[in-house]
């Protein structure tokens, strides 16, 4: 019970995060977390499409070095295949950085 209350401020969080990053391209509809898996499930509506388009994290890890926290994603899936391409071509193993205003709600959460 605790877990899921857990997983639902860090979903709220991490929707903040994925708006702010998408603002110009579209909006987080919904996002589900399971941390305990290491799992995120969310559902975007990109600008000039009628139909959301699913992303699937199967797999991540959020790092801290020094005081900077970074998103790391291990294993994704996305239902339009040429963005699955880009996504596992571009974002596979790279750090991404959690900007500072998002930061510090984290440290209170994992």
């Amino acid at each position: 019970m605790l877990q899921k209350a857990k997983d639902s401020a860090l979903a709220k969080v991490v929707q903040m995060i994925a708006n702010h990053f998408f603002e110009d391209i579209g909006k987080v509809l919904e996002l589900r977390i399971d941390s305990q898996e290491k799992k995120i499930l969310l559902q975007l509506l990109l600008q000039g499409e009628s139909e959301p388009v699913s992303v699937a994290i199967h797999k991540y890890q959020i790092v801290q070095i020094d005081q900077d926290y970074f998103f790391i994603v291990d294993d994704i899936t996305i239902t339009k295949e040429w963005m699955d391409t880009l996504a596992k071509k571009y974002f596979l193993h790279k750090k991404f950085a959690i900007p500072s205003a998002y930061a510090k709600y984290l440290n209170k959460i994992i």
